[in-house]
């Protein structure tokens, strides 16, 4: 692609984004990215400061396509239960079937975004255990406290089987209703 006139920056976050899918972190070089984008490295830091606000970005794109999975799999469910379930089987999913991306939605970055992510993953996980919760159907603890044991949990189990998938025993559909069974009544 030949960058000629127009936004750069949403260029290079549109071709980060891609090679996020394609490469995971490997790809979100300036260098790389201006090459792609058909202009010198110097150009691109006129849009981002260094190397890790470009990462900081991407990976916020790639924890909004993420929320945009959890929150198309609410589709046409109504009970709490089922609706936690499908949160699950949805981030798990994403994960599994884009690795690389799921490897930078949860990157570490050391510059802070631009802009708050537009749909939040963890703000998804928080109004469905609070749906639980007003229903009378958490087993023990806080909202907050069953907010972390998820989060820890998928994340953890989508990064060892995306990582190491020969030392997870669990399938995903019995890693969900271990984690479903954990948290609901």
């Amino acid at each position: 692609m030949n960058y000629h006139h127009g936004n750069l920056e949403q260029v290079i976050l549109d071709l980060g984004l891609a090679s996020a899918r394609k490469s995971g972190q490997a790809g979100l070089g300036v260098r790389k990215l201006a090459a792609q984008a058909g202009v010198t490295p110097g150009s691109i830091y006129r849009h981002f400061s260094n190397n890790e606000a470009i990462k900081a970005e991407i990976s916020k794109l790639a924890r909004e396509s993420l929320a945009k999975r959890m929150i198309s799999s609410l589709e046409n469910l109504t009970d709490a239960k089922l609706r936690f379930r499908a949160l699950l089987e949805a981030y798990l999913a994403f994960a599994f079937d884009e690795k690389n991306l799921y490897a930078v939605s949860t990157a570490a970055c050391s510059e802070p975004t631009k802009t708050p992510d537009e749909y939040s993953v963890w703000a998804i996980v928080i109004s469905a255990i609070e749906d639980l919760s007003q229903d009378g159907r958490l087993k023990t603890g806080t909202v907050a406290s069953n907010a972390d044991f998820v989060w820890a949990s998928a994340q953890g189990y989508a990064t060892l089987v995306n990582r190491n998938p020969d030392v997870v025993s669990l399938t995903a559909p019995e890693f969900v209703d271990h984690l479903v069974s954990a948290v609901v009544i």
